[in-house]
């Protein structure tokens, strides 16, 4: 299963119906599987992180997680995610508000 949580928002904003249920009886919003939930659901915000590529995409990611209930965060998942997108995101990547971040899991 995949993580795209900005076509998500895009094909929901547009009037998808997240309940759609496939062959299987999943509703659409937890993934082919059912599996998209908790830690993995498709608006964690350690998803969002991982699906970010871009600046403002970052931010968007960074704020949820600052705003998140730190029962919601897997953070050894969020470290890891965090290394990667430091890497392929270098000159958007802000390392001191993930530093911080990091400090509130």
């Amino acid at each position: 299963e995949y993580d795209f949580y900005f076509q998500t928002v895009l094909l929901l904003d547009a009037g998808a119906d997240r309940d759609a249920a496939n062959g299987d009886g999943q509703p659409a919003i937890k993934g082919i599987e059912g599996t998209k939930v908790g830690f993995e659901a498709w608006d964690n915000p350690v998803t969002i992180l991982r699906a970010a590529d871009d600046r403002e995409q970052l931010n968007l990611a960074m704020t949820r997680l600052e705003q998140a209930d730190p029962k919601e965060v897997d953070k050894a998942m969020l470290a890891q995610v965090g290394m990667a997108k430091r890497k392929a995101c270098k000159t958007a990547w802000d390392s001191d508000r993930f530093a911080n971040i990091m400090r509130r899991f």
